[in-house]
């Protein structure tokens, strides 16, 4: 792999990882015009959420957590979605749909392969967030106040 090759490469993978961990998603192509930002969770910030899922004790205070981690979970499951989209353009076009000069066969089977690996790394991120939740929600219940 040239060098000016591996640097795309390496953008990319930084690009798809802050996707992931920081929910900041650019825009991919000129039909998805829409810029994916991170979810604004009306009760809690990220940093309360993390402080209050180590000193939680009421009702109150698990529900705003399940809340969050539905919320989070929407979040994924909403990016699951549109890599799982972008995968199958790749895989019926070839990746000429979204142009650019490395458009072709080979590099769209490799595109897609990442697209869907993300997508199931988004789901399975999503099935977590949605246990939390439950688990949160089902402290709520038993929680005496």
């Amino acid at each position: 792999m040239n060098a000016s090759r591996k640097q795309s490469w390496v953008a990319v993978a930084a690009l798809t990882m802050s996707t992931i961990l920081f929910g900041i998603a650019p825009q991919m192509t000129a039909a998805d015009s829409k810029t994916v930002q991170k979810v604004n969770h009306p009760l809690l910030s990220e940093k309360q959420a993390k402080n209050l899922a180590a000193t939680a004790e009421t009702r109150a205070e698990h529900a705003k957590l399940a809340a969050y981690y539905n919320s989070e979970a929407d979040q994924f499951e909403s990016e699951a979605r549109r890599h799982a989209e972008l995968a199958d353009v790749y895989k019926t076009t070839g990746g000429v749909a979204l142009g650019g000069k490395n458009s072709g066969t080979g590099n769209s089977t490799r595109t897609s392969g990442h697209c869907d690996a993300i997508s199931k790394s988004l789901q399975d991120a999503a099935k977590s967030a949605r246990e939390l939740a439950a688990d949160h929600d089902q402290m709520s219940k038993d929680a005496k106040n």
